[in-house]
């Protein structure tokens, strides 16, 4: 089993990856890791991650415009409830690729008029 950390930049390459192949050319990425954006500008610290940092790294570096932004996970809670779903009921396709269903368009509003 994976540390939770190297989960979490499994989950970072997945949706860095999805917006690669989906050609988005502008995208902002949210973290609840504070410590992300330091890995990503310092690999050389983080040895342990370098295979996957540097292909994040690459697909970010064909991405025109992206940004990634520290987010409080009570203040996230889209990105945990398709977490959740994903891996409680093994819906491993991309949300993105597809019409995402319907309770995520709701949670979606209300965290926008939350900001």
């Amino acid at each position: 089993m994976q540390s939770k950390t190297g989960l979490s930049w499994w989950s970072m390459l997945w949706a860095v990856e999805s917006m690669h192949f989906l050609h988005k050319t502008n995208v902002i990425f949210e973290a609840s890791s504070e410590g992300t954006r330091e890995v990503l500008t310092n690999p050389t610290l983080f040895p342990q991650f370098s295979r996957i940092i540097h292909t994040i790294q690459s697909y970010l570096s064909e991405i025109e415009m992206w940004s990634l932004d520290h987010c409080r996970p009570n203040r996230n809670e889209a990105a945990e409830a398709i977490a959740v779903s994903v891996t409680r009921d093994h819906r491993h396709q991309s949300y993105i690729a597809c019409n995402a269903p319907v309770w995520l368009h709701h949670l979606l509003v209300l965290e926008a008029q939350a900001k």
